[in-house]
């Protein structure tokens, strides 16, 4: 194996590329020479403006394409990370294959397209965008998978439409950078109107963005994951509605701008959502402003099934094994109770002193015999929310357990009842 060199600068540029001496006059010529498993090494300094580009890099996943930002001459060769590499292209520039890329700085008049079997990875990037109709788009009839570390993604006109087309099998993940819109708004982040696919999002500034972070405009099985992020002020999470049971959402502890939704929770999925709510509460808190998590369910939902929206998961700890009741308190207005198919809270912990497998249970309200006629939960009285309800009512979702050792305990909260809303006081309390 031999790796290969780009250099726009080299004085005797002459195929393999196997020398900074030697090296490539553009990045598509040593693609083109790479086997797999081999790096390519281009010159901090160097440009090039080509038209559209395809760059098909190495087949095997174990073994992929790799291209580096490296210091002109370097010998050793050491990597640079100031992205002034940059590859200006007229038109789009087609990804396929495997291919990790480091340092880089791309601009495309048009798109950013994964074609055939990809599976793409930006490492300290950066890429421009320049037309108002630039996306990633992840398309073609194969599986993509793109992947963006510590990468920065700008458009420097007025987006007309969404930033990202997802099509077919798609797995987008962003870990670390800036989006920056220097002028006008998209109509949203992300779209995936065809297929099934996962875009998970983490530490990324979307402060530029003013617009919908989603559009669900899709068909088939979707998970978009945002989490630790900043939006801009007053940014909503989707536009349209989930209308498959396949389809999820989860933003999580995404501030805005002004410092205000430290811990901002939204959950949605076919059976209703799940938001943080500040208005009515009870004990938890962000840190500054105290919390619940606000439950609501769409006519989808389905007691006699046992089909309904559940949390996310409450997370606690147990620093010692024996008999325990884990609680977890919730508030409902309405005149009439809840039956006891209707609403349930669900425990996980550690139940075996021998090993870590874990023990599932549910409340001890919970109708135990699914044949059974429902009947009416027990109610408590109030144990101290913040609310003004005409028809409160408070209950207890508690379950008596054995603790077998120290660790992690769980819990979250089916609700069943269809078109209903009541709020949860997202913490474990353990007796």
């Amino acid at each position: 194996m031999a790796d290969k060199y780009v250099d726009n600068g080299a004085a005797s540029s002459a195929s393999p590329y196997e020398s900074w001496a030697t090296a490539a006059t553009t990045l598509l010529l040593a693609v083109d020479q790479v086997a797999d498993g081999e790096k390519i090494f281009v010159a901090s300094d160097h440009t090039e403006s080509p038209g559209s580009q395809t760059y098909t890099g190495s087949a095997d996943p174990v073994n992929p394409t790799t291209i580096i930002s490296a210091l002109q001459g370097s010998s050793p060769v050491s990597y640079q990370v100031f992205q002034n590499v940059q590859i200006d292209c007229s038109n789009d520039i087609f990804w396929v294959g495997e291919i990790t890329i480091y340092g880089m700085h791309f601009e495309t008049v048009d798109d950013l397209i994964q074609n055939g079997v990809a599976n793409v990875k930006l490492i300290d990037c950066k890429h421009t965008f320049g037309a108002s109709s630039s996306q990633i788009h992840l398309g073609g009839n194969a599986t993509h998978i793109f992947t963006l570390e510590n990468t920065d993604l700008v458009w420097t006109s007025a987006p007309s439409a969404g930033l990202m087309l997802m099509n077919n099998s798609f797995v987008f993940n962003w870990y670390g950078g800036t989006l920056t819109i220097t002028a006008g708004s998209p109509t949203f982040l992300l779209n995936s109107p065809n297929d099934t696919g996962i875009a998970d999002i983490q530490g990324a500034d979307l402060s530029d963005l003013t617009s919908d972070i989603f559009n669900l405009d899709s068909v088939g099985s979707i998970f978009y994951n945002l989490s630790n992020c900043i939006l801009g002020v007053g940014v909503g999470i989707a536009t349209g509605t989930i209308d498959e049971v396949n389809q999820r959402i989860l933003v999580s502890n995404c501030d805005d701008t002004t410092g205000n939704q430290l811990f901002r929770l939204d959950y949605e999925d076919y059976y209703g959502s799940t938001v943080q709510d500040s208005v009515i509460f009870f004990n938890a808190s962000d840190g500054i402003t105290p919390i619940s998590w606000k439950m609501a369910t769409t006519g989808n939902a389905n007691e006699s099934e046992g089909r309904g929206h559940v949390t996310p998961w409450i997370t606690g700890w147990l620093d010692s094994p024996g008999s325990k009741t884990l609680t977890v308190n919730i508030y409902h207005d309405d005149a009439t109770a809840f039956q006891d198919d209707e609403v349930w809270c669900e425990f996980e912990y550690l139940g075996n002193a021998a090993n870590t497998l874990s023990t599932f249970v549910v409340d001890a309200g919970k109708r135990a015999d699914i044949l059974a006629t429902p009947a009416a939960r027990t109610t408590i009285t109030d144990p101290g929310w913040t609310a003004a309800g005409s028809n409160e009512k408070f209950y207890a979702l508690a379950a008596t357990v054995v603790i077998g050792r120290v660790g992690p305990v769980r819990a979250r909260v089916h609700l069943a009842k269809p078109s209903d809303t009541m709020y949860v006081d997202p913490i474990i309390v353990v007796t």
